[in-house]
């Protein structure tokens, strides 16, 4: 199907690129997911950058019934959440301590990221405050 090669294009083009720079570097793993959320919102409002995520769009759209349009999304919202879990991995191995399973935060800030970005797609402005308090809340002070 057209549409679930265009998503798998956008996962290789556009998601890829962001989780192995932000969530798969050798820096703080913290810092990098905060720089996944954070640089996220500060791209909207930009007339040369489409706003939302495709994933997070086509999954709210009927053609996501679609087993192979369905299969394009899911794998990449999978390569967000095991990049997450695997940044928070690599946090608690160095020492972080947090209030609940990896495998749950990773879930969480999923659901925050999704969330985010169909709020940008929707045209609501300034969404770093809010994204900030919900990382601090999930990940400790920034």
């Amino acid at each position: 199907d057209l549409l679930a090669s265009a998503i798998d294009r956008y996962v290789e083009c556009v998601v890829d690129v962001r989780v192995r720079r932000y969530l798969e570097g050798t820096g703080d793993p913290l810092r990098g997911i905060r720089r996944f959320f954070l640089t996220a919102v500060e791209a909207t409002g930009d007339p040369a950058i489409p706003e939302g995520c495709l994933l997070a769009t086509t999954s709210q759209q009927s053609s996501y019934a679609v087993p192979a349009i369905r299969d394009a999304v899911d794998r990449g919202i999978v390569r967000v959440e095991e990049a997450l879990c695997s940044a928070l991995d690599r946090a608690a191995a160095s020492g972080h301590r947090f209030a609940a399973p990896h495998r749950d935060v990773a879930r969480a800030l999923l659901q925050h990221f999704l969330g985010v970005l169909m709020l940008a797609r929707c045209g609501y402005r300034d969404l770093e405050p809010s994204v900030s308090v919900m990382l601090d809340a999930l990940l400790g002070q920034g």
